[in-house]
């Protein structure tokens, strides 16, 4: 759906749809089992001036062997962007993320929220953990400083939505149960991405990211670090 609502210094864009799934050997936390899932969602977004914004709700219920299925997800991107000099331009943003868990792995209702099949840069350029059972805090800066260089920075911060679930995989496997671990905090990540452009078709990255890991990983052992460095070359026709 396009814009629905605009004035003359505001506009809202709204998405509405529908997504199901059948899964004969789904595993969670919980156990494994046969899931058939329902999705239902919406996504709003738009600019005001400086100000852009992107939110998006997700509701799940179905069925997950013989219980029932009740998750959730809310996921949001705000922004700020000044320019300065002559094509110079800077964005401030946070990402506000959160993925709901199972909350009792014995009360018959799984609520691990189910992305589907998400694509494995959905929050940052290294995925070390999934979208289930997550709650994330990702601010960022975005420099453009003309029509050749731009680097982004930021740093993202990872903590499991529910103390009775597991930390999984962006393939949606599970990594680590959370039946031995009381804590939260499972992961800090920055990260530096620098970028020249060449021309409209041409452009050059190179990528730094650092993942530490945080009480949950050091308490369900192995808790180790990651450095992921990357360079992509990228030519469009």
């Amino acid at each position: 759906m396009g814009p629905v609502w605009s004035a003359q210094k505001f506009s809202l864009n709204t998405d509405l749809y529908y997504l199901g799934l059948h899964d004969r050997n789904a595993r969670y936390d919980q156990g494994s089992a046969r899931e058939m899932r329902h999705t239902f969602g919406t996504r709003l977004w738009g600019k005001e001036k400086n100000l852009d914004y992107n939110f998006e709700f997700l509701y799940q219920f179905g069925t997950f062997g013989n219980g029932n299925i009740g998750a959730y997800a809310l996921a949001s991107d705000t922004g700020f962007t000044l320019p300065f000099g002559e094509t110079g331009k800077v964005r401030f943003s946070l990402r506000a993320d959160v993925y709901s868990g199972d909350k009792d792995p014995a009360d018959g209702t799984l609520n691990s929220f189910n992305p589907f099949f998400p694509k494995g840069k959905h929050i940052n350029q290294l995925a070390a953990s999934g979208l289930i059972n997550q709650r994330d805090l990702h601010p960022r800066i975005a420099v453009t400083l003309d029509e050749h260089w731009s680097f982004t920075t930021s740093t993202l911060f990872i903590w499991r939505d529910s103390l009775n679930d597991g930390v999984y995989s962006i393939g949606n496997g599970l990594l680590r149960s959370g039946q031995t671990s009381r804590a939260r905090y499972v992961g800090t990540q920055p990260e530096l991405e620098v970028k020249y452009t060449f021309n409209r078709h041409l452009d050059l990255k190179g990528i730094f990211v650092y993942f530490r890991a945080e009480k949950f990983l050091k308490q369900t052992s192995p808790g180790l670090d990651i450095i992921y460095l990357d360079s992509m070359l990228t030519f469009r026709f």
